[in-house]
């Protein structure tokens, strides 16, 4: 059960605070600030009690932990699945674009408006003016992938507050983002791609041409050993890490 109590400030102001009980027993309130009576009943009505009859009750001051403090569990979560060089990409965004942003933010403090300001502030860049009236660039504009990795990591974090009920909703869902543009795949001819092998040094033109035929990634080629190379078959088997260490030929 909520109670709605009055109270005046040290200005002599009245002000309404809300009163209840969690789930667990303990008693709390919303710390006081509302002006009207009846605004401090709706939120009680609506946040405290349907709330907790429906099973989606979530308490004020869980979501007073920071950005900052659940980052590493996100982070160590994606280092389970993502490739090493994904991970890398995903923790250089946490570092340069997240963390010096939202850190020290509390999960429930992040809005909808300042995500979208944030991601904007990105993807524009930002200029100032000097005392003679000149433009200054204090950040250059990024591109699309950078932006959004940098708002997947946010995104994602907020994501795992929501889940554990620290937050109603994830506010950096829904905002605008910018799109990707496909660069134009520029391929080279067999004339081309022989030329190429031919102006490198003698032992790696074979290296040239087997990423440039065989369609091989240099992470799939560094690691082939001569047991992997059947000449007799034309074959050239390859490893996938991704995939349990099973073995491809090419």
């Amino acid at each position: 059960m909520a109670n709605v109590t009055r109270y005046k400030t040290s200005k002599g102001e009245v002000r309404y605070r809300v009163r209840y009980r969690k789930p667990d027993g303990t008693q709390t309130d919303t710390g006081g600030g509302v002006r009207r009576k009846i605004d401090a009943e709706n939120w009680a009505a609506k946040r405290v009690t349907v709330a907790k009859a429906e099973g989606t009750y979530i308490d004020p001051t869980a979501g007073k932990i920071t950005v900052g403090e659940l980052a590493p569990a996100w982070l160590a979560k994606k280092k389970l699945s993502a490739k090493p060089s994904h991970y890398r990409n995903l923790e250089g965004a946490w570092e340069k674009w997240v963390k010096p942003e939202w850190g020290n933010t509390p999960v429930s403090a992040v809005t909808r408006e300042a995500a979208q300001r944030w991601v904007t502030g990105i993807s524009q860049g930002k200029t100032a003016k000097d005392e003679q009236g000149n433009e200054i660039v204090l950040a250059k504009p990024r591109s699309a992938s950078v932006v959004l990795r940098a708002h997947g990591v946010l995104a994602g974090i907020l994501d795992d507050a929501k889940a554990d009920r620290r937050i109603p909703d994830n506010p950096a869902r829904g905002i605008e983002l910018p799109r990707k543009r496909r660069k134009k795949h520029v391929y080279l001819t067999a004339e081309q791609l022989d030329r190429l092998a031919g102006s490198v040094m003698p032992w790696r033109r074979d290296l040239v041409l087997v990423l440039g035929l065989c369609g091989m990634r240099w992470d799939e080629l560094i690691p082939l050993k001569v047991m992997d190379v059947d000449l007799k078959k034309h074959r050239i088997y390859r490893s996938e890490r991704a995939d349990g260490g099973r073995r491809h030929h090419t």
